[in-house]
């Protein structure tokens, strides 16, 4: 089951992979120093396209699908992001149209 982790992809040389809590700020800071890209998955029962919820609550970024909000009794329901970037990278992935003929853009 997806409980909204960050996962890091170490290069295919190391055959390696590890698993570190999304709401760490040295998960992502050990992916950008070790230069390995970084996949955000969402909770299972997200579908990809849905609307999402987006609130700036000081620290990082609470990700829900709408018109929910971020609720601490119900962490398995949001992401959060404490890089920006990396919030806005999901987002735009999220939306992204997604056709598997290369000659569609």
């Amino acid at each position: 089951m997806n409980d909204g982790t960050l996962r890091l992809r170490k290069i295919p040389e190391m055959l390696a992979d590890m698993e570190i809590p999304l709401r760490s700020n040295e998960a992502v800071k050990i992916a950008e120093d070790a230069g390995m890209p970084i996949e955000v998955r969402a909770p299972d029962f997200w579908s990809k396209g849905a609307l999402l919820n987006v609130r700036n609550k000081g620290e990082y970024y609470a990700v829900t699908l709408y018109p929910e909000e971020a609720d601490p009794r119900h962490p398995e329901r949001e992401l959060r992001f404490t890089n920006t970037a990396l919030c806005q990278d999901f987002i735009s992935r999220w939306y992204a149209r997604e056709n598997h003929d290369p000659r569609a853009r």
